[in-house]
């Protein structure tokens, strides 16, 4: 949805989802709030990318520390889960998880899987 209602949509997608986040708490409910973390990233790099100057640039950051916050250690490294969707050239935009790991002792990503949710 483009325009002022699509971006009506997002506002009130981005308050619902930080609304979640008193609920589901990471001690609680780690996989919901890793999960609303994810969206609310989702939504905020959406906006963003809607959005112009030191606004946008301010919603990229809230996207980025949203994302930072719903990757998971291990022993072997940070996990980082994203659910978006993926255009493609036939003008499909199927919704994708891609699961990436930076490894312990690296600084930079490796991707593990990605596969279609719908």
């Amino acid at each position: 949805m483009e325009g002022k209602a699509g971006n009506e949509h997002l506002a009130a997608a981005i308050a619902a989802y930080q609304g979640a986040l008193d609920i589901y708490t990471r001690e609680q409910l780690p996989h919901d709030w890793t999960m609303t973390q994810n969206n609310l990233a989702i939504a905020l790099w959406d906006q963003a990318d809607r959005t112009e100057g030191t606004k946008g640039v301010e919603l990229l950051a809230q996207a980025v520390t949203a994302y930072r916050s719903a990757l998971s250690e291990s022993k072997f490294g940070a996990k980082y889960q994203i659910d978006g969707p993926l255009p493609c050239p036939d003008g499909r935009s199927p919704v994708i998880r891609a699961v990436w790991i930076v490894d312990a002792g690296t600084d930079f990503p490796r991707l593990i899987t990605a596969h279609p949710l719908e």
